[in-house]
């Protein structure tokens, strides 16, 4: 009984199926809109996926194909999304070989958005770029897949390639002036923001060098001559070249913010607090030069020398750190970078930093929308209704 039970089962399913129409194009496609319209993302890109297999001839196949990949990419289907460009690319590639070009490279982008750098070289690595914009994000995926395996050596000849290769600052004005919005907006930030980084990590290795440096110790006998003698002789020219070498330093922090035709905000904000920081903690070399074993008045006398020496540094230190802060508040991008730098201010200069607002804007709930109110720093927004 059990067996003629299946039997039968078997036949009345293949009966069914036999008696279904296959679904039509316009059937199938209709039926991935309204998947994507309930916002069943993942259904309606399975569907789309199944409309351009199932019908590669039809004029809408190639976007459907499209927008399939572009729902498995937001999804963060990955692998689904690379099938779907292969088949993009097996389909169309011959009479849209600039679309799968295109669809490539927003792949690619999308992956290194998510952290998946290794990927994204693999995606690229045969691409040839079109443009200065595509060479400089096919060095960036490259650089970040070395760094990913800790590759320090790898990663940095890649950002020296996009260093080179982003010299020439016309050729990335004139990509500006066709790129004013959507996807080609996008990919032309996300190389100027490369652009900035390798210029960051150039004048952040200088600077740590710099920073390495610290004066001779005092060495002679326990007399007010030699004393003036260390200081005329080791002391002060330290403290000179330290100084020169501190601003050929703050030269090359300052390349981030000449980047054309725009730099990137958070590593505007970055750039201004190494900045800061570099020339307080030159200030702070200060404190560390050993006392020389002198009567105390001798030595009073001595740190007060010093003290004449450190009012232009730390004159330098408050004006970087306070270019910090507006920076930060103007691009509206507050960091830990700017933290440091006001937290820097509140204690060498308490009383005269005003704290940056920002403007928080309300959601519009209402017919009329409410205008944006200026909200300070660490103040909480209205709570929701």
């Amino acid at each position: 009984m059990r067996r003629l039970a299946w039997v039968c089962a078997l036949l009345l399913a293949t009966t069914t199926a036999a008696a279904q129409p296959e679904m039509t194009p316009e059937a199938l496609h209709r039926r991935a809109e309204e998947k994507l319209a309930i916002l069943d993302l993942a259904d309606a890109a399975e569907a789309f996926t199944a409309y351009a297999r199932r019908f590669p001839k039809q004029e809408d196949a190639p976007d459907a194909l499209r927008e399939a990949l572009r729902l498995q990419v937001g999804l963060g289907q990955t692998d689904r999304a690379v099938e779907s460009l292969h088949l993009f690319e097996r389909l169309y590639g011959r009479k849209a070989s600039e679309r799968a070009h295109e669809l490539r490279w927003r792949l690619a982008r999308a992956l290194a958005r998510r952290g998946a750098h290794h990927e994204a070289r693999r995606l690229t690595e045969r691409e040839r770029p079109t443009d200065p914009v595509e060479t400089v994000l096919k060095l960036g995926f490259a650089a970040r897949a070395a760094e990913q395996r800790h590759a320090a050596r790898d990663a940095d000849e890649a950002f020296e390639a996009i260093l080179t290769t982003t010299q020439d600052a016309a050729a990335f004005e004139k990509m500006a002036a066709g790129a004013l919005q959507g996807d080609r907006l996008r990919r032309l930030g996300e190389a100027l923001t490369l652009a900035c980084e390798a210029r960051f990590r150039v004048a952040a290795k200088r600077k740590a060098a710099v920073l390495k440096q610290r004066p001779k110790p005092f060495r002679g006998p326990h007399t007010m001559e030699a004393l003036q003698t260390y200081v005329a002789r080791d002391l002060g020219p330290w403290l000179q070249e330290l100084r020169r070498e501190v601003q050929e330093t703050e030269e090359l922090y300052l390349a981030v913010l000449q980047v054309k035709p725009s730099p990137a905000p958070r590593w505007v904000v970055a750039a201004g607090a190494d900045v800061a920081s570099l020339w307080w903690t030159f200030d702070a070399r200060l404190d560390e030069i050993p006392k020389p074993p002198l009567p105390p008045e001798v030595v009073e006398a001595y740190r007060a020398s010093l003290g004449s020496l450190r009012e232009p540094i730390r004159a330098r230190a408050k004006a970087a750190a306070r270019i910090c802060v507006d920076y930060a508040t103007r691009y509206q991008l507050w960091s830990d970078d700017a933290d440091r730098c006001l937290a820097w201010l509140d204690e060498h200069f308490p009383g005269e930093n005003a704290l940056p607002v920002t403007l928080a804007p309300q959601p519009e709930r209402r017919a009329v929308p409410n205008p944006p109110r200026i909200l300070r720093r660490g103040e909480a927004g209205p709570p929701p209704r």
